[in-house]
């Protein structure tokens, strides 16, 4: 069992599904029910993945809550905040298309100042961005002081207090600071940080 394959299994699943329904795999038809499989009705009148979901849920459980969100991000903005340039093209198509936005390193949905994906591409088209400084009040805290009130707990105590304190600090994905003049680089935890890679494969 490895949480990496697993991921990767959605995604590829995803993807599939998602060309057959395109009608970019032409070695086999869209089978009855397979739009049924993909898409779940939800209260909010929104189409979300049935698997897409799954797989969000899965990697919460896991552990990599920041995958998770930034599925959820991509997903908004991937569906809601299309450009109308890419609108006709396959699903593939439109994901080569978004990759640049997601690495442009612009504010993502949730994210203060994101305006999405439309308005981004329709900016660069008109020459270039505005980029939009977040509130000081959105940094998380870097230090670990805080996490360990009472060290003469037992040790495993402590331990799950640590973790549970950096938990709670560091739900969202890892962005390098450009104010700060952070790199990919920066990141001191892996894990925390989302790259396109991770994510473009469940796109739907």
């Amino acid at each position: 069992f490895s949480i990496s394959k697993i991921h990767s299994l959605y995604g590829k699943c995803l993807s599939t599904l998602s060309a057959v329904k395109d009608g970019s795999i032409l070695s086999h038809p869209a089978l009855p029910g397979t739009e049924e499989a993909m898409f779940a009705d939800s209260e909010h009148r929104m189409k979300v993945a049935a698997l897409f979901l799954q797989q969000c849920h899965f990697l919460r459980q896991a552990g990599h809550s920041e995958k998770a969100i930034s599925l959820f991000q991509a997903m908004v903005d991937f569906t809601f905040f299309k450009p109308d340039s890419v609108k006709d093209l396959p699903t593939k198509g439109q994901v080569e298309f978004f990759e640049p936005f997601w690495d442009s390193g612009e504010p993502r949905a949730g994210e203060k100042g994101a305006r999405g994906w439309k308005a981004w591409m329709h900016q660069q088209e008109r020459g270039g961005w505005v980029v939009i400084n977040p509130d000081e009040d959105d940094d998380e805290p870097e230090e670990d002081d805080q996490e360990i009130k009472d060290k003469t707990l037992p040790r495993w105590q402590i331990w799950l207090a640590a973790e549970r304190s950096r938990d709670q600090r560091h739900w969202r994905p890892w962005r390098p600071d450009k104010t700060k003049k952070q790199t990919e680089e920066d990141c001191e935890d892996p894990e925390r940080q989302v790259l396109f890679d991770d994510i473009g494969q469940s796109l739907i």
